[in-house]
């Protein structure tokens, strides 16, 4: 998801992949960590407390841990290298939404 409002230039939800259990009904689950880039190119690492509560309340699998946290040192790599799709090729989409929605 790129914001485009406040401070947020980018923030990209770590979830378990998407699944269509029908073709109406889509199905995945929010693992709570986040990527987000600053308009001042800083990135960082949201919601790591949340993650390590909810591995112990919902029994995360040590999979999908794994895989959350390899996906996470990814997108912090790839986010702060503005490595497609998180560099730069998002602008000229947002530039011509920018006048017909305004968020926040």
């Amino acid at each position: 998801m790129w914001n485009a409002t406040g401070d947020i230039e980018l923030y990209v939800d770590i979830a378990t992949p998407a699944t269509w259990p029908s073709p109406d009904h889509v199905t995945m689950i929010d693992l709570d960590l986040d990527v987000f880039r600053r308009r001042d190119g800083s990135v960082a690492l949201d919601d790591e407390d949340e993650f390590l509560e909810h591995q112990i309340a919902y029994g995360y699998p040590e999979d999908v841990v794994f895989h959350a946290r390899q996906s996470a040192d990814y997108l912090m790599d790839a986010v702060r290298e503005r490595r497609e799709p998180f560099g730069f090729s998002s602008e000229s989409w947002l530039e011509r939404v920018s006048g017909e929605f305004r968020l926040g």
